[in-house]
């Protein structure tokens, strides 16, 4: 038999509260249409070696909400009735950042009146993001996250696992299943855009990524794409992942993956009086309104969030389960 519903015998929730919540969250995913009849007592007792009053208490619950109905001699079923069910959404991030907000926010827009829509941040913490799903999932009909690299993830998520659950931003190479959702492939963004814009990176004696190690498997796909490219078209290149003395180098194309970098070395060059553009230049990731107008504008490699926050709106309304990568753009605001 297929397993139903999970017990994480681990947590110090009631079993039947656990197995009233997964049934509900079921309900108001769609998973279980009006009218779906539910495994029998029998059937979960065996199954999953609880008590038979652990599973009957569970479903009192659930008739108690109108959510669920008996009938005699047949079973449980799904209750026909339009119990309020409407589109309710967990958006989960790692953490808060300008472009991350970019993303919520447009997330939200593009849902408009077809949803609810609150978000929680995981904090690339297990323990965190264990809290927010034993604590709220059963309040909610589909989840959005950005996941995170974990060898414990995906055990970690299997309460959610089956139900309306899509990725954004970031597939981790750990992910062994296919999940719907939209993604930036990092390692080929770059590639592309280097290439699209071969010409403007011969302006400067040597490229330099400027990128930090974070908490994710994304800097190291962001380092190889570049050095790939960089090797492959036989130009200058280095990777660093902090600013020494040294830096900025004038006459040197710098591509920068963390804002307070980017900050940290555009003071750094107005005291050395360089301009970008000319004497260095400058390419951020991540486009957000404050880069529009920093020191007159501020190039930036960029996935389009809008777009991306459109994309995953869509699917989930339209009950579509797809995997699709999200378009990378350059912006040039003349500082490279």
């Amino acid at each position: 038999m297929n397993k139903k519903f999970l017990i994480d015998k681990s947590l110090s929730k009631p079993y039947y509260r656990q197995i009233a919540e997964s049934i509900e969250m079921k309900i108001k995913s769609g998973n279980y249409e009006k009218g779906h009849q539910l495994p029998s007592l029998n059937e979960l007792t065996a199954e999953y070696g609880i008590a038979k009053d652990t599973v009957v208490k569970a479903f009192k619950e659930l008739q108690a909400k109108k959510m669920i109905f008996a009938v005699h001699g047949k079973g449980f079923f799904v209750s026909p009735e339009d119990n309020g069910n409407k589109l309710k959404v967990m958006l989960i991030v790692d953490k808060l950042s300008p472009y991350k907000q970019l993303l919520c926010m447009s997330i939200i827009e593009q849902f408009g009146l077809n949803a609810t829509v609150n978000i929680f941040f995981h904090h690339f913490n297990l323990k965190i993001l264990r809290s927010i799903l034993s604590e709220y999932a059963a309040e909610y009909t589909h989840f959005i996250m950005i996941p995170f690299e974990h060898p414990e993830f995906e055990k970690c998520i299997e309460p959610i696992a089956s139900a309306q659950l899509y990725f954004i931003d970031f597939i981790p190479r750990s992910i062994r299943k296919n999940y719907p959702g939209v993604f930036q492939d990092f390692e080929n963004d770059i590639v592309n855009a280097l290439a699209d814009n071969k010409i403007l990176l011969r302006k400067y004696n040597k490229l330099i990524l400027l990128n930090k190690i974070k908490d994710t498997s994304i800097p190291f796909a962001i380092s190889h794409g570049f050095s790939q490219f960089c090797t492959a078209n036989k130009l200058p290149y280095e990777i660093i992942s902090g600013l020494n003395k040294n830096h900025p180098v004038e006459n040197a194309g710098y591509i920068i993956s963390d804002d307070n970098d980017l900050v940290e070395i555009l003071i750094r060059a107005k005291k050395a009086g360089y301009k970008t553009g000319k004497d260095i230049g400058i390419i951020s990731y991540n486009e957000s309104p404050l880069k529009q107008v920093i020191a007159d504008g501020i190039s930036v490699f960029s996935t389009d969030f809008i777009e991306m926050a459109s994309s995953i709106a869509k699917m989930i309304i339209n009950h579509e389960k797809k995997l699709v990568r999200n378009s990378f753009i350059f912006i040039d605001r003349n500082s490279f």
